[in-house]
């Protein structure tokens, strides 16, 4: 089977080449980062489009068929406005948050396997 080719707007996500169908889907805020690693889409929703006031879960995964898996943990901090600023690698899928903390990120649950305060 031939890797799906991964496509996105500002707003939504398509995928084609996926086995039977091509799939399209809108997404609730605008993208800001997107990588495909294996069979999983994670995306990077752009940090300054949530609520100032809360911390924003702004990171999330869907399988090829746009399926939701996961919207990732963001750290322990108590910062209340923390979101994720940007993917630093995908294997393992590490990313870098608001206040400060590079997190490795479970790709099957979400969960934070790790976390440094390296701000």
């Amino acid at each position: 089977m031939s890797q799906p080719i991964v496509s996105f707007t500002q707003r939504s996500i398509q995928v084609h080449g996926y086995p039977d169908s091509n799939a399209v889907w809108p997404v609730e805020y605008p993208i800001d980062e997107l990588r495909v690693i294996g069979v999983v889409i994670v995306v990077l929703y752009e940090y300054t489009s949530g609520s100032q006031d809360v911390r924003f879960r702004n990171l999330e995964a869907f399988d090829l068929s746009g399926r939701h898996l996961w919207l990732a943990e963001l750290p322990g901090t108590s910062d209340s406005c923390d979101s994720y600023t940007g993917i630093l690698s995908e294997h393992p899928l590490t990313a870098y948050s608001w206040s400060g903390c590079r997190c490795e990120i479970d790709l099957a649950t979400g969960e934070i396997l790790r976390a440094d305060v390296v701000k």
